[in-house]
């Protein structure tokens, strides 16, 4: 980085600007017009637009965006500022720039805007962030002004776009191998509805039962008393894209929180009980030598001989099962079910040897599913160090 000269934001800008101020509605009619939303995903997504109903852009045609603009989210939560995206535009498109999100409009024949995009996504562009952020009671924020004084490293133009390129090719790679992931998460789906049908309708007429007949009721409660050192699975723990535990805390029984009672074991199923809708579920396949604890925020699904855990797995990733807990869901700023709720919900019940032969094939799927993670995890590394090297 001490090889390139630092300047100003500021100085890299034709202007850096809030949008139009517009009151937006979801008419889709007329212009798009961006909102915060746009860019929640550090991408440019045209399905999160607002519009006004408006067909001659008059005073709004110095708003409409061009390529290479990047969007800034300046007023926010704090975890969320600083977010960007940069914008293409596609088929000639007319989309006017909203207000809450920034535009920098950047100087091309200075600065390249996919080299300016992954700048500002760089731990040193965000370690200055908190240093002109001002907070409030709900969220945060930071001036133009402030901005525009910000550093920013300046390599030669030829320079920037070896940079973009060499990370748009390892993004690429990235998101390739996300896409096979994907790819073998919806083959599982398209396995279990060609041998079991839909589970709604249960066309092949298998006989129901409450989830709560097929699943242990003893779970074992951690005593107040044990001091002992334990894995603690939060319901933060659980990425509910993924539908696994992606984190664990490693704590002694002493320092844990009052919710930490559920003693846990392998390929126990679990269902977070609040906010249904996000469908917080996953297997737990903790193995760290000690106690594995749950949240009591989880109804623990500890499958009998009679089910195998792979096919209720499945089904409590369904939109069945996810429409029937949303239903039953009771609070509305923290809406959440019971044990009760979850277990009384009826599913089709086929023959075990049937469910094990699923339950064999997404065990094969897993193993091709794991080694394309171990790529990401490989190939995100990659990424953080080229970020390392260009801008730290």
């Amino acid at each position: 980085m001490g090889k390139w000269p630092m300047v100003r934001i500021g100085d890299v800008c034709e202007f850096i600007r809030n949008g139009a101020s517009i009151k937006q509605d979801n008419s889709k009619k007329g212009f798009p017009i961006t909102r915060i939303e746009t860019i929640s995903n550090g991408v440019f997504d045209r399905s999160k637009m607002g519009y006004a109903g408006i067909y001659d852009l008059g005073k709004y045609e110095d708003y409409v965006l061009k390529t290479g603009d990047i969007l800034m989210s300046h007023i926010n939560s704090i975890s969320h500022l600083g977010k960007t995206a940069y914008y293409e535009n596609i088929n000639n498109e007319t989309i006017i720039h909203g207000m809450n999100l920034l535009c920098l409009r950047l100087k091309k024949e200075q600065v390249n805007y996919r080299y300016t995009f992954y700048y500002l996504n760089s731990p040193f562009f965000k370690r200055q962030i908190p240093r002109i952020t001002k907070k409030s009671v709900n969220q945060a924020s930071f001036t133009v002004t402030a901005l525009k004084e910000l550093q920013f490293i300046f390599p030669p133009l030829n320079i920037q776009k070896y940079i973009a390129d060499t990370l748009d090719k390892t993004q690429e790679i990235i998101d390739g191998y996300k896409k096979q992931l994907a790819e073998l998460d919806n083959l599982i789906k398209a396995v279990f509805y060609e041998m079991f049908g839909d589970i709604r309708l249960n066309k092949k007429k298998w006989a129901r039962t409450k989830i709560g007949e097929v699943c242990h009721d003893n779970i074992k409660k951690l005593s107040g008393n044990e001091k002992i050192e334990i894995s603690y699975v939060d319901i933060s723990a659980i990425s509910n894209t993924e539908k696994e535990i992606i984190s664990v805390k490693n704590i002694n029984s002493k320092d844990a929180p009052s919710r930490a009672k559920q003693i846990l074991e392998l390929n126990d199923i679990l269902v977070s009980t609040v906010r249904p809708n996000l469908n917080a579920v996953a297997i737990n396949n903790i193995n760290t030598g000690k106690k594995v604890i749950g949240s009591t925020g989880f109804c623990v699904l500890r499958c009998k001989s009679t089910i195998n855990y792979r096919y209720l797995f499945e089904i409590v990733k369904s939109d069945y099962f996810i429409d029937k807990l949303v239903s039953l869901a009771r609070g509305a700023s923290y809406p959440a079910v019971t044990d009760y709720d979850v277990k009384n919900i009826d599913i089709p019940i086929p023959p075990l040897d049937l469910q094990n032969k699923f339950a064999e094939i997404v065990a094969k799927i897993e193993e091709q599913k794991a080694l394309v993670k171990q790529a990401i995890t490989e190939s995100e590394h990659l990424f953080k160090s080229l970020m390392s090297e260009y801008f730290d």
